[in-house]
């Protein structure tokens, strides 16, 4: 997968756990289609608010020129990686990380 990751301009996918992560990691800009109800929804909504992805709710109803156009919009792609290096800083702060983490916990 790292060979994959290291070759795409994007990744469309669920927003499932391993598959963010990594991308987050390789700082590959995700494009969410669909959620699958519990644990993705969460996921979903927390890389919405974060900015880190573009939910494209309605990709089988979409053109094939809209789905091209957003796929290859500059601005999107850019703000996105910009969103992704941002996170990206944040969660490598351990300290913040965990004061974070038991924060939510309370």
């Amino acid at each position: 997968m790292n060979d994959l990751y290291n070759q795409a301009d994007a990744v469309l996918a669920k927003p499932g756990g391993v598959t963010v992560s990594e991308c987050l990691y390789k700082k590959v800009p995700i494009l969410v289609y669909h959620a699958l109800p519990g644990q993705e929804e969460i996921n979903l909504l927390h890389l919405l608010h974060q900015q880190l992805i573009v939910y494209v709710k309605d990709w089988a109803k979409e053109t094939m020129d809209k789905q091209i156009m957003l796929l290859w919009n500059d601005t999107v792609m850019d703000r996105m990686t910009v969103q992704m290096n941002e996170y990206g800083r944040k969660i490598s702060d351990l300290r913040s990380t965990l004061c974070h983490i038991l924060k939510l916990q309370q």
